[in-house]
């Protein structure tokens, strides 16, 4: 019946089906149908004449295991209620001059609209866990919970310093920066009413009292509709 040939030709190609190994056979001299082609690999391995093949999607679990000692995956009903409940951290990158960097951290607090800032040249755990100390005394509020992507730069030292501080952390799936809506709406407001005004210094050291300042407006001068 072709067994041993239908063996050999799932070894060499596992991705082909009965209709690609049928006409094959066939003109091997082998008269074979299309359904009796497709029957054969279950018969040899139920009687484990056929071995496990190994690929994407077999014999191995989807994504990687969750590794982080702090963090958890955030769950998608995550929602802040009151003020401290749920603060939305991400970066904002962008240049000073031409091939000079700078990477802006905002933090976005879901219930109160509280949002706080800072500029560095790089985006490092360290850096995170810095613009964290500076987090905690500029917030009204005590928090409970932090949001981030999965980026690297939110690992490490950010993270021990989150679990220090009893601060549950959460990081979204990849690719769902729509659930970070309320951080990013920060930037995009940071980016035209800040940025985007009189030209800005060409350092960091020059242009972080200005981020205080236009932090100050944000929190108690500019209305927040809606």
């Amino acid at each position: 019946m072709g067994q041993a040939s239908v063996r050999r030709m799932r070894m060499s190609f596992p991705a082909w089906g009965e209709a690609k190994r049928g006409p094959l056979l066939r003109a091997q001299g082998y008269a074979i149908s299309d359904g009796t082609v497709g029957r054969i690999p279950d018969w040899l391995k139920a009687r484990d004449r056929l071995p496990r093949l190994s690929g994407p999607g077999r014999g191995r679990r989807r994504g990687r295991p969750w590794r982080r000692p702090w963090a958890r995956r955030a769950p998608s009903e995550l929602k802040g209620k009151h003020a401290g409940d749920l603060v939305e951290v991400d970066v904002l990158h962008g240049s000073l001059l031409p091939g000079v960097r700078v990477d802006h951290f905002t933090a976005w607090d879901a219930a109160s609209r509280w949002s706080v800032g800072q500029v560095y040249s790089r985006v490092s755990s360290r850096c995170a866990a810095d613009f964290l100390v500076q987090l905690q005394a500029r917030c009204p509020f005590p928090m409970r919970a932090i949001q981030i992507d999965g980026g690297s730069g939110f690992k490490g030292a950010f993270e021990q310093a989150c679990q220090a501080a009893g601060i549950m952390l959460y990081a979204l799936p990849p690719k769902r920066p729509e659930r970070n809506g309320g951080v990013e709406r920060a930037h995009g407001l940071r980016r035209y009413e800040f940025h985007a005004g009189d030209p800005l210094p060409t350092t960091i050291r020059e242009r972080r009292p200005l981020v205080r300042w236009w932090e100050r407006v944000y929190n108690l001068l500019r209305p927040h509709q809606g």
